[in-house]
């Protein structure tokens, strides 16, 4: 290896990108593990929308969901087949 393949960063740098990576690992596990369920707030994290509008795509039939008691869950197909059917491409 040539001496340019090395950067040298502070202790705290090196700490906030294996956060940082962390954290993007967290987010990325929806995509990962088809067979689990999600919970509303993991969805609304996850499309960064609030309850009212999780209840809008129930209510409308756009996201396909289970329900236990009160609780709504969502699989990893619901979500996809959410995200491919609202789908645009772009215009350029």
């Amino acid at each position: 290896m040539k001496n340019d393949d090395y950067v040298l960063v502070g202790r705290d740098v090196l700490d906030n990108l294996l956060s940082r990576i962390s954290e993007l690992k967290k987010s990325l596990s929806i995509v990962r593990n088809p067979t689990e369920l999600y919970s509303n707030k993991q969805v609304m994290d996850l499309l960064h929308v609030d309850d009212k509008l999780i209840r809008k795509y129930r209510e409308q039939g756009l996201i396909g969901y289970h329900q236990v008691g009160k609780k709504y869950w969502y699989s990893q197909g619901d979500i996809e087949k959410f995200l491919k059917n609202n789908h645009y491409q772009a215009f350029a």
